[in-house]
């Protein structure tokens, strides 16, 4: 029986080179910020940078909220224009439905079987009408005519 040396695992040789390699680089030096405090123009330039940083955000933001504001009160002037429009030419409509109206009703005015009183002023009056003969009892009367009830509201 013939037995095979197996090689060590890959994983140990790793694990040597990175030991290999880690002591060949250069030690890392961490400066220590406290020790050696920045001058205080240098701290002033960097609170101040970031301040104009911050205003520029918000003068972007007050910019871009003033220019949707300005579309908005355009697109709502055009629709109270359209709506104005409409509104004038409704009215022209009306009055000259109102002027046809008092026409027909000046023409007949006229018609003598019409009974209206034409008078002098613009004013028109109704004549008032012939009042029906009384037939019999008004307890008749009454349970020939239909009792008047509102149809609702």
């Amino acid at each position: 029986m013939a037995v095979a040396l197996k090689s060590p695992p890959p994983v140990s040789r790793r694990r040597d080179r990175a030991a290999a390699r880690s002591s060949r680089r250069a030690p890392v030096i961490r400066l220590r910020s406290r020790q050696h405090p920045l001058p205080l123009w240098l701290r002033v330039a960097v609170v101040a940078q970031r301040g104009t940083a911050v205003l520029g955000v918000l003068v972007v933001g007050v910019a871009l909220l003033a220019c949707a504001r300005a579309a908005n009160v355009r697109q709502n002037r055009a629709a109270a224009a359209t709506e104005l429009q409409d509104l004038q030419q409704r009215e022209r409509q009306l009055a000259a439905g109102t002027a046809a109206l008092q026409d027909d009703l000046a023409e007949r005015v006229r018609l003598p079987n019409s009974g209206l009183v034409p008078t002098a002023s613009d004013r028109v009056i109704l004549a008032p009408a012939p009042e029906p003969p009384n037939e019999g009892t008004e307890a008749n009367s009454q349970q020939s005519r239909p009792k008047m009830r509102p149809l609702g509201y």
